[in-house]
């Protein structure tokens, strides 16, 4: 295992801790991960988008491996990810995390499966269990408290990634940068919109009550419970209190007995206060907004598009920004697979001379994608209107890689056309000689018959 170790130390030097033998460090945020992992789950906005940063990483990623320089070793690697426990669109769903909370990280577990070392499967870490271990400023492993049971897990059996933002100094290059914490001020904000939401309902339900009763009358201050005049203890006489305040405490009882008794000469009504439905909408809106952009999803995500073009045409560019954003991700996942996971597996069972091709996964391009279907389309049009023919090879081979099909080799449709039009004069002289021979034979048979 030595021979690989280098490379597998993934982590640069941490300048504040190069001092340190043995230092332990801890996310870098203000606040707990745990915390904010909880806020993230409560808000629907944010959850949403952790989903769609998940899926389009295993979209982008969740491709077969390929090294076209080794078949074999082609064979073996996928034959691993196919046999091992669990399945990669998981394995990668989980990594996604690091897009969201800084980092991620899983410890990687082979076995030995006769004469071959197998790739057993991935234990993704819970990062809020996670605690790095600097060495002379580098970081040496991670602190990972299971169960309670703690345990080092050395950096070259790790996959680690981070979300690679460009501030990311110091302890934040082990940890990342959270998007949870850029959203957390704005889902709490929202959570304390909504709390006066649903107070501001309740008032409109209701409505306020309105009550009108002589300010400058007074009355004697009554007992709730024995409905007996209160005493003042230094006077020893009958407490009187103006008669605006006995019928305000008389409104409070109100909400909890739905029973008021008060003086005949008091008058009641409800007053009707507008409840600002246009600004908690926008309100509300605004801040999803912006909670979308902490994650850098599209804010047309979940809204109905009024033009179909043109949201057709920003979706498309937000989601070029969104892959954008998690392709850095997905290119980290992807060499780290490759240095913990491939470069091992090929190494242990075919030798060091078969490490020099580690091979690669093809990440999904979706706008080549795009790009390939116009030029079809559009070499089809060509070929509908005669700009060219389906002798043109290099225009039909480019049709054929696009759907799929091998390309056809040139040489040998030449040396096709070759032999057709070979056979094809053979034909024709033996055609020749057949109708000579009739000829010959018809004359013949006119000679010896005479009519």
């Amino acid at each position: 295992m030595n021979d690989y170790t280098p490379f597998a130390t993934v982590s640069s030097q941490l300048g504040e801790y190069c001092n340190l033998v043995n230092q332990e460090l801890i996310t870098p945020t203000k606040v707990p991960l745990q915390k904010l992992i909880e806020t993230f789950e409560s808000d629907p906005i944010a959850t949403a988008c952790g989903n769609i940063i998940s899926s389009r990483s295993i979209q982008l990623l969740n491709r077969p491996y390929v090294n076209k320089s080794n078949e074999d070793v082609q064979k073996f690697i996928r034959k691993n990810f196919d046999l091992m426990e669990g399945n990669v669109p998981t394995f990668i769903g989980a990594m996604s995390s690091a897009d969201l909370l800084g980092f991620s990280a899983a410890e990687v577990r082979f076995k030995k499966c006769l004469k071959k070392i197998m790739l057993k499967g991935f234990h993704v870490l819970n990062p809020t269990k996670t605690k790095a271990i600097a060495s002379y400023g580098r970081v040496a492993k991670l602190k990972y408290n299971d169960s309670g049971h703690e345990k080092y897990i050395p950096m070259w059996k790790l996959i680690h990634v981070t979300n690679g933002t460009p501030t990311a100094f110091g302890t934040k290059q082990v940890f990342g940068v959270p998007k949870v914490m850029q959203a957390y001020a704005l889902i709490r904000l929202k959570q304390l919109i909504w709390a006066n939401m649903a107070i501001t309902s309740r008032r409109l339900a209701t409505g306020i009550i309105l009550a009108k009763t002589d300010s400058n009358k007074s009355t004697l201050l009554l007992d709730p419970k024995t409905g007996k005049p209160r005493i003042d203890p230094t006077t020893q006489k009958e407490i009187e209190v103006k008669s605006s305040y006995q019928l305000m405490q008389q409104l409070k009882t109100v909400e909890n007995f739905g029973v008021l008794v008060t003086d005949i000469n008091n008058e009641f009504g409800t007053l009707n206060i507008n409840g600002g439905e246009q600004f908690w909408n926008l309100a509300i809106n605004l801040i999803d907004q912006q909670i979308m952009r902490c994650f850098q999803v599209p804010d047309t995500a979940f809204s109905a598009p009024t033009n179909p073009f043109g949201n057709g045409l920003i979706s498309s560019n937000q989601l070029s920004m969104l892959d954008a954003s998690i392709m850095t991700f997905v290119l980290r996942l992807k060499d780290q697979m490759l240095e913990k996971v491939v470069r091992p597996l090929i190494y242990l069972n075919f030798g060091r001379n078969a490490v020099e091709t580690l091979g690669d996964w093809e990440v999904y391009d979706e706008q080549n994608e795009q790009k390939n279907q116009q030029l079809l389309g559009s070499l089809i049009q060509a070929m509908g209107m005669g700009i060219f023919s389906n002798q043109d090879y290099e225009a039909m081979n480019k049709i054929r890689e696009i759907v799929g099909l091998p390309k056809v080799n040139v040489e040998t449709v030449a040396q096709q056309k070759e032999l057709e039009a070979k056979l094809q004069g053979l034909q024709q002289k033996v055609a020749m000689q057949g109708q000579q021979e009739m000829e010959a034979e018809a004359e013949q048979g006119a000679q010896t018959y005479p009519q």
